[in-house]
């Protein structure tokens, strides 16, 4: 079997698996029980890979590790129970990651980080203080980063998927802005679902174009560059400049919008 290129792109958008964890899976379930040398001949992965990326897929709960005799055989979970494997696994993963960074947060180290970066920030250059954002999840991580500084007021231009996943994921960032006071104004294309974000932002509808932006206390701001809804999520991006100057350029943009 030849695995397209396109269906393995699909697969590992859908599932979030690397490159060789999708290759590997879909050649297992085409091929039945086989070994981790027959599957990396069929996948086109390196031999020498294949058994630390099956053992991930067993972790994963995609792949079943058949323990009777040398060398081992494996065989694919079908895909339904799979994929709720897979969901169970980015669960519980996701909870024990969250708990670890609450801890860290008021630990010894997050007090350490905290003094490296006031140094740094000391002796950083003009040219520092721009910089390009790549993917959808670092893109939205310094979303986050920005509304976490944000003292006074935070402006957002966003698209509906935008939305959907500050819904799903970022909401949290929203709620503790509103708590610190800071006014968040987001402009979002018309006929876009809200959700949970309203509770904790002004929203208003605009019915014509508009980019993706976002301004805090007019002294930083992000622009981005691609609509997230033509393009695979690793091809998003952006870019951050701290510079109150081109803050103040884009504040202006967002208010002409939110008047209209």
């Amino acid at each position: 079997m030849i695995i397209q290129k396109q269906l393995v792109d699909r697969a590992r958008h859908f599932l979030g698996t690397n490159l060789y964890e999708t290759r590997l899976w879909l050649a297992l379930l085409n091929h039945g029980v086989s070994t981790a040398g027959e599957l990396a001949e069929a996948a086109g992965v390196p031999r020498s890979r294949s058994y630390d990326v099956l053992e991930s897929l067993s972790q994963k709960g995609l792949v079943i590790v058949k323990d009777e005799g040398r060398p081992l055989k494996y065989s694919a979970v079908p895909p339904e129970a799979g994929v709720d494997n897979l969901k169970k696994y980015y669960e519980m993963t996701a909870e024990n990651r969250k708990d670890a960074l609450t801890t860290l947060k008021g630990s010894k180290i997050a007090a350490q980080l905290k003094d490296i970066y006031k140094k740094g920030e000391q002796i950083m250059e003009m040219s520092e203080t721009t910089g390009l954002v790549r993917e959808k999840n670092n893109v939205f991580a310094q979303l986050a980063t920005l509304l976490g500084r944000a003292n006074d007021e935070a402006r957002l231009m966003l698209t509906k998927s935008d939305v959907a996943e500050i819904n799903r994921f970022y909401l949290d960032s929203f709620k503790d802005a509103k708590s610190r006071g800071t006014h968040v104004r987001v402009i979002v294309p018309e006929g876009t679902d809200s959700g949970e974000l309203a509770k904790y932002a002004e929203v208003k509808e605009h019915n014509g174009p508009t980019t993706r932006a976002v301004i805090v206390d007019s002294k930083e701001a992000m622009l981005l560059f691609v609509d997230p809804d033509e393009v695979h999520h690793s091809f998003d991006a952006g870019v951050c400049v701290a510079s109150a100057h081109t803050a103040k350029t884009m504040d202006r943009l967002f208010e002409g919008v939110w008047k209209l």
